[in-house]
């Protein structure tokens, strides 16, 4: 059963995949079939350790050998497992958490996360900040739409795009994208819903779990229309799609308690 916020959800070591370079975004790695993980979840945060915000923006600017992705997390500390049901109360404020890059082979689709060895002190208290739960939800039982739906969060300088997750089977993923008109940090801090007629929102039929790839091309735009969570009027909006942050087809459908 999935757990929902009125109701303290079982505790886990928590994995975020980490957004941002000057404004830091850390992304909860959601698993339908774990209730622990079964929450997508947005938080604004910082780091109290100078050092690992250095190591993950040099991180940044390193080559990608050929035939790889690369993405960013931070893996909570698994001594001090945590409902995530704390965050979403206010209860817990801060985590400590091992900054890692994820490589992911592109050709079989492979993910090893790794921690920054190579840094001084790739280890830090991750901070959410005061107003920082931009976005909680438990995932699981949501019928697909009939459109590509996700969430618009970020700042007017990094912006963000996710898949909003329905029910398995469905893709995670976060795209970097730019928006016309620009949004504003208010509009954006409230995680407005958009959707893209254009797009799919349910996995390709009859293509397995790790085949599975991104209905969207980078460089390329596309016409939705944005509506506010609390209700209102829907604009209309482009979003034109930069590079990729994540992407998961595969555990986020089939990993086990």
């Amino acid at each position: 059963m999935t757990p929902t916020p009125d109701h303290d959800s079982p505790s886990g070591a928590h994995r975020f995949i980490l957004l941002g370079q000057t404004d830091l975004v850390a992304y909860h790695l959601a698993l339908f079939h774990v209730p622990a993980h079964a929450f997508q979840v947005v938080l604004t945060i910082d780091f109290t350790d100078e050092a690992a915000r250095t190591a993950y923006l040099d991180d940044l600017k390193a080559p990608i050998p050929p035939g790889k992705k690369r993405y960013h997390s931070l893996a909570a500390d698994p001594e001090d497992p945590f409902p995530l049901t704390d965050i979403e109360s206010g209860k817990r404020t801060s985590f400590k958490a091992l900054v890692e890059r994820v490589w992911v082979d592109v050709a079989t689709g492979d993910r090893k996360f790794e921690g920054l060895k190579d840094s001084k002190n790739p280890v830090t208290t991750v901070r959410i900040l005061p107003s920082g739960m931009r976005y909680f939800a438990p995932i699981g039982d949501t019928p697909y739409p009939p459109h590509f739906t996700g969430l618009v969060f970020g700042t007017t300088k990094e912006t963000f795009l996710a898949h909003k997750l329905a029910k398995p089977d469905h893709w995670d993923e976060v795209l970097q994208v730019t928006t016309t008109p620009s949004l504003t940090q208010d509009i954006l801090d409230k995680v407005p819903q958009v959707t893209v007629p254009s797009v799919r929102d349910t996995l390709v039929d009859g293509v397995p779990l790790n085949e599975q790839i991104s209905p969207f091309t980078e460089n390329t735009a596309y016409q939705g229309k944005l509506t506010p969570r609390a209700g209102g009027t829907a604009t209309d909006v482009s979003l034109t799609v930069g590079v990729q942050l994540w992407w998961n087809s595969t555990s986020l459908n089939t990993a086990k308690p």
